[in-house]
């Protein structure tokens, strides 16, 4: 029987004293979780260290029909249990995940414009055709990743697609490269990880969407070999990383131009209030 892969990492020392330095270098904008000064008892430990874990990591464990495995977490902290239902498709499993995420039956497409939350600061983002097409790939991607919707999920998803690549979605690989750039200043060594991640494993960008939603989720997973890992890096993949930030940060840049222009700002408000006034019409 197949099982779940889910996202392992083993992060040789070399990329760790990468993550170091690129930590220093956006130390001023980085938001870090305090370590914790309490007692033993209360110590998060990691399942490396702990002998009753250990013989857990990397096997099956069934109950009923949920099959679920144990790998050690991305972010080194505990052990993530992640299961699906064996013949789970991905349509039911996108239907929870938008249920979950509170995005709504739809998921969200048929918005004219979708707030994009800096912190607690929303910054408009107008929902083109191309942000449509790209974004139903990208919430298949939320389900066979693991990635969650808050921001440093997202920035994750955004470093692990373009390690995996987009394809011909233009939108894509633009919220993309911003998203991985602000990644670097809010959680680095995570972004790095899935970016790297992203190199080993494919996306969906380009594959036939319908018949992906009847794909049983195991065994898309296998096929496009997501957590699979371990993942590891050389040189090469530290320069390509590089060089999407570069690339991530003029794009950054110019978007954020455009999203805060008084001119993408009176078509947000006119479109706000334009559905406030529907809705107060409705019976």
């Amino acid at each position: 029987m197949g099982h779940v892969p889910m996202a392992g990492l083993a992060v040789p020392s070399w990329e760790l004293a990468l993550g170091a330095a690129v930590h220093a270098v956006a130390h001023t904008a980085s938001r870090l979780r305090p370590r914790h000064t309490r007692g033993p008892e209360h110590e998060h430990r990691s399942p490396r260290a702990s002998p009753g874990l250990m013989p857990l990591l990397g096997r099956d464990v069934q109950h009923g029909g949920l099959r679920v495995r144990l790998l050690a977490n991305p972010r080194g902290s505990c052990a993530r249990c992640e299961g699906v239902h064996a013949m789970e498709t991905m349509a039911t499993a996108l239907r929870r995940y938008f249920d979950e995420s509170g995005f709504g039956e739809d998921g969200g497409y048929a918005s004219d414009w979708v707030d994009f939350k800096l912190g607690p600061l929303p910054f408009p983002l107008p929902n083109t055709e191309a942000r449509k097409r790209a974004v139903r790939f990208h919430d298949l991607h939320h389900v066979l990743t693991g990635y969650r919707t808050d921001l440093t999920g997202e920035f994750e998803i955004s470093a692990w697609e373009i390690g995996a690549g987009c394809g011909d979605f233009h939108a894509a690989w633009v919220l993309n490269l911003s998203g991985m750039t602000g990644g670097l200043l809010t959680a680095p060594v995570r972004t790095w990880r899935a970016f790297v991640r992203g190199l080993d494993e494919q996306s969906t960008y380009g594959r036939d969407y319908e018949a992906l939603l009847e794909r049983n989720v195991e065994d898309l997973r296998a096929e496009l070999g997501i957590g699979a890992g371990p993942h590891r890096a050389g040189l090469g993949a530290a320069l390509r990383f590089a060089a999407a930030i570069t690339a991530g940060a003029v794009v950054g840049s110019l978007m954020m131009l455009v999203l805060v222009s008084p001119i993408t700002l009176a078509l947000w408000w006119r479109g706000r209030r334009a559905k406030a006034q529907a809705l107060a019409a409705a019976p």
